[in-house]
């Protein structure tokens, strides 16, 4: 079998070290607070402190697994009682609470709507900011420690706490960088001269489909409404034909030569405002693989979403930020719709859901997703049901 190549794109990829605005050994900047939310202490002075303080959202899903590390660490030094801990976020307290409804933060939840503190701690000089995010202050407001809170351990904090030199290895930010090595292409490779090409602005569009490889790394880009790329590197043809058909994998049905094949998908359409991108792209690979495709109505499981209780849903209002994502244990979503949590949901679980619900509001939700059967419980504290079913539903055959 033989692919059709039209042109090709190469990726190039790089190790950064994120360095954040502050720095070890730096004058702390004043930590402003806007809102005290959660387990607000008598003295709300930070003076005369140790400090660690983490940069956390609502919507972060990495923020909100570092939170029962956080708690651990919170109750093994309970009786240092020079040492604070501080979550801070730029959000609503309203926003906030809503989490803390669902996630026990033992620490001082605060908010600093203005984000001077942000700003002064870890917004980049372009703008950008990386979160979850730890920095350890001591007494004298000076910053010993700086970085993800996964690499924070009892060791560092018992040095931080005793005044003892943290070293440069045991700050995050150093981290064997160094011992990455790059290595130079020997012989300019296709993907190389395409890259010429995709980036030539006299190339108006393009398409290439070529084998890939299970093993090697994978990536996803989709700018059709901006600028009119899309890649796909190293993934199934049923994962690839899933996402442009916007049906799950379940409902694409390939031949048994097909199923476990792998392949890198580049494509630019400067014309994207007059086409519909995804169905160009669809048709060119079912072109070059000589497939054909066929829907079929199948009478299938699926689950079925509906409103039991109204009263239990919060609508969300006045809110501009619209995120959704998940951690190991959790869904995530805030000021989202219901359609893009039955399809999140239908993505992770690999199953049909129908949403019932007739609701067109925005709503926060925070779910786990250990299972289908706990996601089902949680839903339940929202005052929806998810149950089982059957309808007819369309599959993808391609033949």
């Amino acid at each position: 079998m033989k692919n059709k190549v039209i042109v090709v794109l190469f990726f190039s990829f790089s190790v950064l070290s994120i360095q954040a605005q502050i720095k070890v050994g730096d004058v702390a900047p004043e930590i402003n607070v806007t809102d005290y939310i959660s387990n607000i202490p008598k003295n709300i002075s930070f003076k005369d402190k140790y400090i660690l303080l983490e940069f956390w959202a609502t919507w972060c899903g990495p923020c909100l697994e570092e939170v029962p590390n956080l708690n651990k660490f919170q109750e093994k030094f309970k009786n240092k009682k020079d040492l604070i801990f501080i979550s801070i976020t730029d959000e609503k307290p309203e926003k906030v609470l809503r989490t803390l409804n669902r996630i026990t933060f033992n620490s001082i939840v605060v908010s600093d709507q203005t984000r001077k503190t942000l700003k002064s701690f870890i917004e980049e000089s372009d703008g950008s900011v990386s979160i979850p995010r730890t920095i350890l202050i001591n007494k004298e407001g000076i910053v010993k420690w700086v970085g993800s809170p996964q690499l924070l351990n009892e060791a560092i904090l018992n040095k931080f706490v005793n005044n003892e030199e943290l070293k440069i290895s045991d700050n995050s930010e150093s981290n064997g960088i160094d011992d990455v090595k790059f290595v130079q292409p020997t012989e300019e490779r296709i993907i190389d001269i395409v890259y010429k090409a995709i980036y030539n602005t006299e190339t108006q569009y393009s398409f290439t489909l070529l084998n890939g490889k299970e093993n090697e790394i994978k990536m996803k880009v989709n700018s059709l409404n901006e600028d009119g790329l899309y890649f796909d590197l190293n993934n199934r043809l049923n994962t690839i034909l899933s996402d442009l058909s916007n049906v799950l994998e379940s409902q694409i049905i390939l031949p048994e030569n097909f199923k476990e094949s792998y392949y890198s998908l580049f494509y630019k359409n400067k014309f994207y405002k007059n086409l519909e991108p995804k169905q160009d792209i669809r048709n060119n690979i079912l072109k070059s693989l000589n497939l054909h495709e066929n829907i079929k109505i199948i009478d299938s499981e699926v689950y079925v979403l509906r409103l039991k209780n109204k009263d239990k849903l919060v609508e969300v209002t006045n809110e501009n930020d619209v995120k959704n994502g998940q951690n190991k244990t959790h869904f995530l979503f805030s000021n989202v719709g219901i359609d893009d949590v039955v399809k999140s949901m239908s993505v992770f679980y690999n199953v049909i859901i129908k949403n019932e619900t007739n609701l067109n509001n925005k709503y926060d939700f925070i779910l786990k997703n250990n299972s289908i059967e706990e996601t089902i419980k949680e839903l339940q504290t929202y005052g929806l049901t998810l149950e089982k079913s059957k309808a007819n539903i369309e599959f993808y055959q391609y033949q």
